[in-house]
């Protein structure tokens, strides 16, 4: 038996940026035999492993949103302490595919629409994958920022720029199709 919690807690929320963070606490139960300490025979029962996987989303509000500019993580692909966090369908990025998707993303599309569906609200105007490598060619010091997808999506809806600022809309979210694989 399986049993998912997600939790959220806000960390922030000023003029400058929206941050919460994203728990999930999953509880597996799995069949187990162990010996009788007094017989041997054994002895079938359940043993819970616990696992708890959490993220931080922050969405970099621009001073000025004349320009209707919005800056935050697309996604994290590993945490600064270098833990690999689960997205909201329980899967894992590596950076490297995360890189080779976000290049794909820049040459064709650009486009950002509000939960996956409907027309063009903004356009994705900066973006760059941190990945170690990058990250030491540009000084950043081990362990200062996670490996992830950072962008600026310059919006073209007041709706959606008033959604922004008033916390509803707290991250970004990517889309996109790859294969499945157990690890």
């Amino acid at each position: 038996m399986s049993k998912t919690i997600v939790e959220t807690h806000r960390i922030n929320d000023n003029d400058y940026c929206v941050s919460e963070e994203f728990s999930v606490y999953e509880d597996n139960w799995v069949p187990v035999s162990v010996p009788c300490p007094e017989t041997g025979a054994l002895l079938d029962g359940e043993m819970r492993e616990h696992s708890c996987h959490s993220i931080e989303f922050v969405i970099y509000k621009e001073q000025s949103f004349e320009k209707g500019l919005v800056s935050g993580w697309a996604n994290v692909a590993k945490n600064v302490d270098g833990n690999v966090p689960l997205d909201w369908q329980g899967d894992i990025i590596d950076p490297s595919d995360l890189e080779d998707a976000a290049i794909a993303f820049m040459k064709d599309y650009r486009d950002s629409g509000i939960n996956h569906e409907g027309d063009s609200v903004g356009t994705v105007v900066e973006s760059i994958v941190l990945t170690k490598d990058k990250q030491a060619a540009m000084g950043i010091p081990d362990g200062t920022v996670p490996e992830g997808w950072f962008i600026t999506v310059q919006l073209n809806d007041d709706d959606v720029i008033a959604k922004v600022k008033d916390g509803t809309f707290k991250m970004f979210s990517i889309q996109g199709t790859a294969e499945r694989e157990a690890l």
